[in-house]
C-alpha cells in the first residue's frame, strides 16, 4: 500500500489551469458586457459613482475565479471604459473634471487592492482545504497501517506458529511418531502454508489494485477451465454446478481465478460444516454469472456496503484479515465484471460473479 504525501503547492500552482485561462477571459468580457449594458440604457451619468461600484464588483469576480492578475488587468480594462464612456470627454482618453481623475485613481488602486485581499483569500482557503486533505489521508492511512499490523500480528503468526510446531515435532528424534501422527503434522504444515500463502497473495493484491499496478489481459476462455482450478482448495467443501453449454466469457483467466477463489474461501470459512458451499454458473442475455453460496449466518442489510472495503472482517472470529472480498472486488472490476451480495433464502449469503459474455462461441 502506497501514500503519497504531496507538498504543498507554490503560489503559482495553487490555481488550476482552467481558473487561470476562464478568470483571463472574464477579465475582458465582463467589462465589456457591463459597459454594453451601461450604453443600452442610454442615460448620461451626474456621477461616477454607480459605474465605478458595479465594475468593482466586476473586478471582485474576476479575483475571486482567476486570481490577482486576472483581477488587475480587469481593474485596468474598466478604467479604461470609466474613461472612455463616462468621463467628459466621451470618446476620449482625457478628463476634463478633476473629480473625476481623482474618481479613476482611486478606482484603480482600490480595485487592484480589493483585487489582491480576494487572491489572498482565495489562496489561503485553497492551502487550507489542502492542508485537511492531507490530513485526511494521513489519518486514513495510520488507521490503515494500525490495522495491518494488528491483523498481520495475529494471522500471519498463527500458521507460521503452526508450522514451526509440526516441523519440530517432524523433526524431533527423542519420539517415535506413529503414521497417523506424522501424516496429521504434515497436514498441519501444508494447510498452515496454504493459509499464509493465501494472506500473502491478498496483501500484494491489494497492493497491486491500490497502485495501479493490476494490467489485465483479457480474451474469450470458458469458466471451465477458470472455476474448477478456484474451488481445488476447497473440493470436499464445494457443490459445483457448471452446465456443459456454458458461453465462452471474455475476461482475464486468471484474475477471475483469484475473485472466485477468495469468494470461496470466504464462504467455506463461514458456512456450517453440514452444508457445502454451492458454486454455479448460469447465463444471462449479456454476461455469466457465477453464484457462490453458502447457507452461514449472512451478512447484515446495513454492513454490505462496507463489506468490501479492506479490514472488514464478516464476524468475530478473527480469521483472515479481512482482505479477500476487498480483493475481489477491486480484480472483479479491473477485468470487467460487477461483483453483489444476496442473501441467501434460507439464511446465508450469496455472492454474484457477472462476468461478460464472449461475442462468439459456446464452450465444450
Amino acid at each position: 500500500m502506497r501514500l503519497e504525501l504531496m507538498g504543498m503547492p507554490g503560489r503559482r500552482t495553487l490555481l488550476p489551469q482552467a481558473r487561470r485561462v476562464t478568470g483571463w477571459s472574464l477579465a475582458v468580457a465582463l467589462p465589456a458586457l457591463l459597459t454594453i449594458g451601461f450604453l443600452a440604457l442610454d442615460r448620461s451619468w451626474d456621477t461616477l459613482t454607480e459605474p465605478v461600484m458595479l465594475y468593482l464588483a466586476v473586478v471582485v469576480g474576476v479575483a475571486l475565479v482567476g486570481g490577482l492578475w486576472p483581477g488587475v488587468a480587469t481593474a485596468l480594462v474598466s478604467n479604461l471604459c470609466l474613461n472612455w464612456f463616462f468621463t467628459s470627454p466621451v470618446g476620449r482618453l482625457h478628463v476634463d473634471e478633476p473629480g473625476n481623475v481623482l474618481s479613476l485613481g482611486v478606482f484603480v488602486v482600490v480595485a487592484v487592492a480589493v483585487a489582491s485581499v480576494v487572491d489572498a483569500a482565495a489562496r489561503r482557503t485553497a492551502q487550507a482545504a489542502q492542508a485537511r486533505a492531507q490530513a485526511t489521508a494521513l489519518e486514513h492511512a495510520e488507521r490503515t497501517r494500525t490495522a495491518l499490523l494488528a491483523a498481520v500480528s495475529h494471522d500471519l503468526r498463527t500458521p507460521l506458529a503452526a508450522i514451526r510446531a509440526a516441523v519440530d515435532g517432524l523433526g524431533a528424534t527423542d519420539v517415535d511418531l506413529a503414521a497417523e501422527d506424522r501424516d496429521a503434522l504434515v497436514t498441519t504444515v501444508a494447510e498452515s502454508t496454504g493459509r499464509l500463502e493465501r494472506l500473502i497473495d491478498n496483501l500484494l493484491d491489494l497492493s497491486r489494485l491500490q497502485t495501479g499496478a493490476v494490467r489485465p489481459v483479457l480474451r474469450d476462455t470458458s469458466l471451465e477451465e477458470i472455476v474448477p482450478l478456484a474451488v481445488e482448495p476447497w473440493l470436499e467443501a464445494v457443490e459445483l454446478d457448471l452446465p456443459e453449454d456454458l458461453p465462452l466469457v471474455h475476461t482475464d483467466g486468471g484474475l477471475l481465478e483469484r475473485v472466485v477463489a477468495n469468494l470461496v474461501s470466504n464462504a467455506v470459512r463461514h458456512a456450517p460444516p453440514d452444508r457445502p458451499v454451492r458454486v454455479a454458473a448460469t447465463v444471462t442475455a449479456d454476461e455469466v454469472e457465477v453464484r457462490v453460496t453458502d447457507a452461514g449466518p449472512g451478512v447484515p442489510d446495513h454492513r454490505k456496503a462496507s463489506m468490501f472495503e479492506p479490514f472488514q472482517r464478516l464476524d468475530d472470529s478473527g480469521g483472515g484479515l479481512g482482505l479477500g472480498l476487498a480483493v475481489a472486488s477491486g480484480l472483479a472490476r479491473a477485468v470487467g465484471a460487477a461483483l453483489r451480495a444476496r442473501d441467501t433464502p434460507g439464511g446465508g449469503l450469496t455472492m454474484i460473479v457477472s462476468v461478460p459474455r464472449a461475442r462468439d462461441g459456446i464452450g465444450s
